[in-house]
């Protein structure tokens, strides 16, 4: 199955101090990517939020290659298992 990708470019509001990305903004960008693959192949998820529909995140992972700054672009790729 294709993923869904996001593209991200980091502002400095994600970085700390030394410059570079804090860990929970990668969880953060992929919490991202579910809500915008829902508004673009499932738009009424919405209206059934406000009902009674809860989302559950199961299983979530990060593959660290390097650190993140700055200006640094990162895809976020997302597949329904």
């Amino acid at each position: 199955m294709k993923a869904y990708e996001y593209r991200h470019v980091v502002s400095f509001s994600e970085t700390n101090i030394v410059g570079n990305v804090y860990f929970t903004h990668y969880l953060e960008w992929q919490g991202r990517c579910r809500e915008l693959f829902l508004r673009d192949h499932v738009p009424e998820v919405l209206q059934e939020l406000a009902k009674d529909l809860r989302l559950e995140t199961v299983r979530c992972s990060c593959e660290y290659y390097e650190q993140l700054w700055g200006f640094d672009e990162v895809i976020v790729r997302m597949r329904l298992i």
